[in-house]
């Protein structure tokens, strides 16, 4: 996963911070959680964010637990 993907988390909240941002929305594609949204992403997040301490992050849920996507998924078994 953070091995493949780019940017890089670091990379992409510097760029964020570089183009104005008062406050980052890290928003994981992913359908449910896992290690890599308890564990990994926070993690690397919060390494990302000692650069720019002045700036808040926040890290949504899975996209699979926001309740338009359960409703998605129920209206395509119907």
């Amino acid at each position: 996963m953070k091995e493949l993907a780019e940017p890089t988390i670091k990379e992409a909240l510097g760029k964020c911070v570089q183009q104005g941002a008062s406050r980052v929305i890290v928003s994981p594609y992913f359908l449910s959680p896992g290690r890599h949204w308890k564990q990994d992403i926070p993690s690397l997040a919060s390494e990302a964010s000692k650069e720019h301490s002045s700036v808040p992050y926040i890290i949504t849920a899975p996209l699979g637990l926001h309740e338009l996507m359960v409703d998605r998924n129920v209206e395509k078994e119907v």
